[in-house]
């Protein structure tokens, strides 16, 4: 009869650890888009840097206006990240966090006139 107690109160003793390993989080990573790297966002020189050398470091921009002369290349990287447990199995939406960061560009005469970076974090 001692057996099957000593069985039970080893089950209970290790049931906790196993709760809590299956209970520790990971972030999973989800990007939309091409990453912008802010060591090449430096390089871009208004009144020096080329068009065709944006798209050439850049790529194809995710939207493109004409406003008269001025061009406005515009891309965008978002990562949302998100809380799982349970070796990817379970996501956790509720402190999810995405960032968004955009570059602006704007190209006259086929250069680059000006350009806006930034990084919004929700």
């Amino acid at each position: 009869m001692k057996r099957p107690d000593r069985r039970l109160r080893n089950l209970l003793l290790i049931l906790p650890f196993i709760t809590l390993i299956g209970c520790a989080g990971t972030v999973a990573t989800r990007p939309e888009g091409a990453a912008i790297e802010k060591t090449r966002v430096l390089e871009i020189q208004p009144g020096v840097t080329a068009r065709e050398k944006v798209i050439e470091t850049f790529g194809a921009p995710n939207e493109t206006t004409m406003e008269g002369i001025t061009e406005r290349l515009v891309y965008v990287f978002k990562e949302k990240m998100t809380k799982t447990y349970f070796e990817g199995l379970v996501e956790s939406e509720v402190n999810a966090k995405t960032r968004t960061t955009t570059l602006t560009i704007v190209i006259k005469d086929n250069v680059v006139d000006e350009y806006n970076f930034k990084v919004v974090e929700k």
